[in-house]
């Protein structure tokens, strides 16, 4: 797999491959993202949310009625909250703004978000249920910023889910700074555009597999890449004793010697249809080849892989469609793909029809595909050293006697300064592929394929910790779960496991160092293989991980970035408000 993804080199011999198994739990995989500031989200466990504002239904706050309220209307407002009545007026007409800002205040207060207010002629209509986007508050910010810790789930599908429960049908709404990966525990920052903080809160009394907290109101909202990077800290799981030293050894020079930073074989799609494919049919403006790809009859279980074989079979969008069960049928790639040619959509308009930031993964792992070869042909003519013609990020050239990891490529289709010796290596692939060399520009504008982005090489994790636990059951928890705060300590176990954790920077995957790690390959279907040829390890990156997720929400697939989460390195100069991050995926 990773050969196909142009991942050909390693730094130093890695002729000993350990196997190791990765993510056999979700819980095995943890990642924190890290702020600009260089400080790191957190999962908080269930009791200290509850302390951040989860509220009893029918608590009423001792706060003073407004004068202009009259005994009559309170005892209407009692009815109300009390579900005796559907709503009341509460008359304004020779009110003034503050003092109608007064009302609204008071019953958000009192009420605790229970109860809704919204201005109408002469009238503030007060009604049972959470506040309304219509009804946001004028006196606070624009934005309101929270942390989203979730399990199992994937970045924009924990969004679509959110989005589902607040009424919300525009999920550009929400803005992330990078996509996190699906089956692991991760938390990261997102910002909402009016929606208020009480809103946002009582939603934990609903979700499953994810929480909301740390809510803060902010007047902007987070950008694609405004972050630092992650934190993560992974269980290898199957560790041989015989390869602890060695192991041991690779995880403490990953903190002096750094890896190859490849993209990693996520961004190149979960199944046999590859994303850089689609986007090169894209580039190619074959829309019904791309259309073709993302429906293959795919190796998954559940409601999709049964619609895209009913698909394959009869090429009947509306009998497939209706093999799609719950979330599947809007929340799916595939399903949103069905919906439009259902609705009579041509090639082009079903493909179009995917949230932008889906078409831009499909171009961008085309892109990265190129920049992976090469990446792959630098390294093996040169290895390490600094070169005539090597730039640093801001793409000005750098002396041989610099450090290694100052040595960057550009991507492909992006605007350079001057010309760089890849740019020939490039034109040739894309010749091969029946593309020319100025394909990516007439996309630029729509898909945000950036101008003058620069990638490093080689990179350095900062952080690095290496550990060791023994365990006993194939199927042990040696990290904690949002259900499961505890883990159990073994001290004789007859089974051994590594625990590795390191930052590094947005836009560089994990996968890619434990690849430098172990010498093996990271790949899911490396992994599936894996547990095929290991009946201990059967469940391996199974889909459905231990059975915990929603019926609804286990079988929907997108293309998976999974430990990166940024589509570029560098944010490009101008990204057209369409094109920033807000329906991941």
């Amino acid at each position: 797999m990773e050969i196909n993804c142009g991942m050909g080199e390693y730094l130093g011999d890695r002729t000993l491959a350990i196997p190791v198994v990765l993510k056999l739990m979700y819980s095995d995989f943890v990642v924190n993202e890290i702020l600009e500031d260089k400080t790191a989200t957190r999962i908080l466990k269930k009791e200290e949310i509850q302390e951040q504002g989860i509220r009893p239904k029918d608590e009423v706050v001792s706060v003073p009625f407004p004068d202009h309220i009259s005994e009559a209307i309170r005892n209407l407002l009692t009815m109300v909250f009390e579900k005796k009545i559907e709503y009341c007026d509460i008359p304004i007409k020779d009110l003034e703004k503050n003092q109608r800002k007064v009302i609204h205040e008071f019953v958000r207060n009192r009420y605790r978000g229970q109860l809704s207010s919204e201005t109408r002629p002469d009238t503030i209509r007060v009604s049972r249920g959470q506040a309304t986007f219509a009804s946001y508050r004028r006196d606070v910010p624009k934005y309101c910023h929270f942390t989203l810790v979730k399990e199992n789930k994937d970045s924009g599908y924990a969004l679509n889910i959110i989005a589902k429960f607040l009424g919300i049908k525009d999920n550009g709404l929400f803005k992330m700074c990078g996509i996190k990966d699906r089956r692991a525990v991760t938390t990261q920052r997102i910002s909402v555009t009016r929606v208020s903080k009480e809103r946002l809160m009582d939603l934990n009394r609903t979700l499953r597999g994810m929480s909301i907290y740390d809510c803060e109101y902010s007047d902007t909202p987070l950008k694609l890449g405004a972050h630092w990077g992650n934190r993560f800290d992974i269980i290898l799981r199957s560790v041989k004793p015989e390869f602890r030293g060695e192991l041991e050894k690779r995880g403490n020079e990953m903190g002096t010697r750094g890896f190859i930073n490849y993209f990693g074989t996520q961004r190149f799609g979960t199944f046999s249809g590859s994303t850089a494919s689609i986007g090169r049919e894209i580039l190619r403006r074959q829309w019904e080849a791309a259309v073709q790809i993302i429906l293959e009859d795919k190796d998954a279980k559940g409601t999709v892989a049964e619609a895209t074989r009913e698909w394959n079979k009869t090429k009947d969008a509306k009998q497939a469609l209706s093999l799609l069960k719950g979330a599947n049928k809007f929340a799916s790639i595939e399903g949103q793909v069905l919906n439009a040619l259902v609705r009579g959509s041509t090639w082009q308009q079903a493909i179009l029809a995917l949230p932008t930031n889906t078409c831009s993964l499909y171009v961008h792992a085309y892109q990265s595909l190129l920049w992976n070869k090469a990446v792959t042909r630098r390294v093996g003519e040169h290895g390490e050293k600094v070169i005539d013609g090597d730039v640093d990020g801001n793409g000005s050239p750098i002396k041989e006697t610099d450090s290694h990891f100052n040595v960057h490529i550009p991507l492909p289709g992006t605007t350079t300064p001057s010309p760089h010796y890849v740019e020939s290596w490039y034109n040739d692939i894309l010749l091969g592929d029946g593309l020319e060399a100025g394909c990516f520009k007439s996309l630029q504008d729509r898909f945000s394929i950036g101008d003058s982005v620069y990638r490093p090489i080689f990179l350095l994790p900062e952080n690095v910790t290496v550990d060791f636990i023994n365990y006993e059951n194939e199927k042990e928890i040696l990290m904690p779960e949002l259900k499961t705060s505890t883990v159990k300590e073994v001290e004789n176990g007859d089974r051994l496991a590594m625990r590795i954790a390191f930052n590094l920077p947005s836009g560089s995957y994990a996968t890619v160092a434990l690849r430098q790690l172990t010498g093996f390959d990271m790949s899911k279907q490396s992994m599936k293989e894996l547990s095929e040829n290991n009946p201990e390890e059967e469940d391996v990156n199974n889909e459905d991980g231990d059975g915990q997720a929603d019926e609804c929400e286990k079988e929907v697939n997108v293309p998976e970035p999974d430990d990166s989460d940024e589509p570029l390195t560098k944010k490009p100069k101008s990204v057209p408000e369409e094109c920033q991050e807000g329906n991941g995926v």
